[in-house]
């Protein structure tokens, strides 16, 4: 960024026919027409160069409102590359941003129905770089449409273009092939998940009915019954049981959904990380189910490697916590349940 600014402090220095003939660039000679393809603003918008952008507007305000040859702004172009950063610089435009909102292009698209023409530069979200390709750019664009309708006023949101088609509709005709990928890889997911998800059922109901050390011959009771820990044991194993059963439950009611509609997918998918975030407890109570009857049948004179070895199972129950909350409920609450983006702070004027 400070090489940027010192670039910019010898650029300042010429006269302004020469900047803008830099920043304009040299005119394609296809036609007797004159189409500026090269425009800096326009290319550096295209490869998200958020901080060169940034420092262009601050010397020159009114390229905010300079257009293509297809006549988009810059922040047209980060819709259609998906460019987040460039994007959000709209709240912090004040009056000039209503200006901006309302333009159409030459083919009448405003900026809500170029989400949803699929282009093969879009750029799916970083905080979804572990979900395969289809799911991930699908909820991306649906963020992104979510946002992008939020800003707009309503006479636009359902206005058509040349073609006749509004931008809910192109939206949905383009990501058809794109909800039945992503549906397909949510069903197989579903499907591995609910295999382990009945595993960890199994031993935590097995655990249950299964008392640790037997039973007393003489009563008929469980031999530690009056042993605190026994209590922790059944309360974790019972715990795990019905985690895993409701994770069992919401996987089936994937696989078993006929989902076809992009809006839909979401829900599909709030199933899924709920599904997943079950079944992530469900081992962590296992976890703590072993640790308990680990102190129970651990003879107390090996103290110290009774304390290291449920230090070390609680340490995994803790990591895997930490990553279900970072990974899991982070994207649940930033991708699918608020789906705006957030204005960045005051970096232009």
């Amino acid at each position: 960024m400070e090489l940027l600014r010192i670039i910019w402090g010898h650029i300042m220095k010429l006269s302004k026919t020469k900047i803008d003939d830099m920043v304009r660039g040299h005119p394609d000679q296809i036609t007797d027409d004159k189409y500026y393809s090269s425009d800096v603003l326009f290319v550096a918008a295209e490869m998200g160069n958020t901080a060169f952008i940034v420092e262009l507007i601050r010397q020159y305000p009114e390229q905010v409102l300079a257009l293509n040859d297809n006549k988009q702004s810059i922040f047209h172009v980060a819709v259609t590359h998906r460019y987040r950063g460039i994007y959000s610089l709209l709240h912090v435009l004040g009056s000039m941003k209503e200006s901006i909102i309302d333009l159409e292009d030459e083919n009448g698209n405003n900026m809500l129905h170029l989400v949803g023409i699929l282009s093969k530069t879009t750029r799916s979200d970083y905080l979804l770089k572990d979900i395969p390709g289809p799911a991930a750019q699908l909820i991306t664009d649906l963020a992104w449409f979510k946002s992008v309708c939020a800003m707009l006023p309503p006479s636009l949101r359902e206005k058509k273009n040349k073609a006749g088609i509004r931008p809910r509709e192109l939206f949905n005709e383009n990501h058809k092939e794109l909800v039945a990928r992503g549906v397909e890889w949510t069903k197989k997911i579903s499907s591995e998940l609910m295999v382990v998800a009945a595993l960890i059922a199994t031993i935590s109901f097995a655990a249950c009915i299964t008392f640790v050390g037997g039973y007393n011959q003489d009563t008929g009771k469980p031999v530690f019954t009056d042993n605190k820990h026994l209590n922790s044991i059944l309360l974790s194993n019972g715990v795990s049981f019905i985690l895993a059963s409701t994770s069992i439950f919401c996987f089936l009611s994937i696989i078993s959904s006929h989902y076809t509609e992009t809006a839909l997918f979401r829900v599909l998918f709030i199933k899924l990380a709920f599904a997943m975030t079950f079944l992530a407890e469900s081992i962590i109570f296992v976890i703590a189910a072993f640790s308990y009857n680990f102190i129970l049948l651990f003879p107390k004179k090996y103290i110290q490697s009774q304390y290291l070895l449920t230090t070390l199972s609680y340490m995994v129950s803790f990591l895997f916590l930490y990553w279900l909350i970072g990974r899991q409920y982070w994207f649940l609450a930033t991708i699918i349940l608020d789906d705006k983006f957030l204005p960045p702070k005051r970096i232009l004027f």
